[in-house]
């Protein structure tokens, strides 16, 4: 515990050494409730800004906050990448249980460190992305991990295609008819989303009937994880 700076007191002399405790903890509070409403990238940023002069104002090393934070690391980037894939508990089991199969198999093929990377760069991938669209566009997309799960099968399909499964546990069908389905799923996604600002709503709603989202941020989330 002595490693975790959070919560832990340090001496200082700084302006903010001299101001109440308890109007410390209250301007504590209210800063970390707005940080969760904040939904623009554009106030996010005001908001690290603050927390950058604040930290600054302290006069405590950036190595010393640095090396309080490595414990929690690894629950960040745990919660960060977080992402189940379906929200009905019975699709949600025989999605783990299918992507474990998948994992598993690339893991063993490719290694433990290339498997990760790859997962790693692909959400990494998805955090660029999703700053361009900003930037360039003013739009604020929340892209999750769903396209990126499913891309991993064209990667097992690339390493297995001979493979065979039960498709709906009944029809044998080998892994690479499976991966070209997907990618002709995947392309009508990316087309769908790119040509939906000129599409009615009725037309989208079809399309969303037939399990084709047309947003852009599902045709951005596709084309990265491709």
């Amino acid at each position: 515990m002595n490693n975790i700076t959070i919560g832990q007191y340090v001496p200082g002399n700084s302006w903010i050494y001299k101001m109440d405790p308890r109007l410390k903890v209250i301007l504590t509070i209210l800063f970390i409730v707005m940080i969760f409403l904040i939904s623009s990238l554009k106030f996010m940023g005001i908001a690290f800004g603050v927390f950058l002069f604040l930290f600054i104002s302290t006069r405590v090393s950036i190595i010393r906050l640095v090396r309080g934070l490595k414990p929690l690391l690894f629950l960040l980037i745990f919660t960060f990448i977080l992402q189940p894939p379906s929200g009905n508990m019975l699709m949600l089991l025989i999605s783990l249980l299918f992507y474990y199969m998948i994992g598993s198999n690339l893991e063993a093929r490719w290694g433990a460190f290339r498997f990760n990377l790859y997962f790693l760069v692909g959400i990494l991938l998805h955090v660029v992305a999703a700053l361009l669209v900003y930037l360039l566009f003013g739009i604020n997309i929340s892209m999750g991990t769903a396209y990126l799960n499913l891309s991993l099968f064209f990667a097992f399909a690339a390493e297995y295609p001979d493979m065979q499964v039960l498709l709906f546990w009944i029809i044998p069908i080998k892994v690479k008819w499976i991966a070209m389905i997907e990618g002709a799923y995947f392309g009508l996604v990316i087309l769908a989303g790119l040509l939906s600002p000129l599409m009615s709503v009725r037309m989208i709603l079809t399309l969303a009937g037939f399990g084709i989202p047309a947003s852009l941020v599902s045709a951005i989330s596709a084309l990265v994880s491709m």
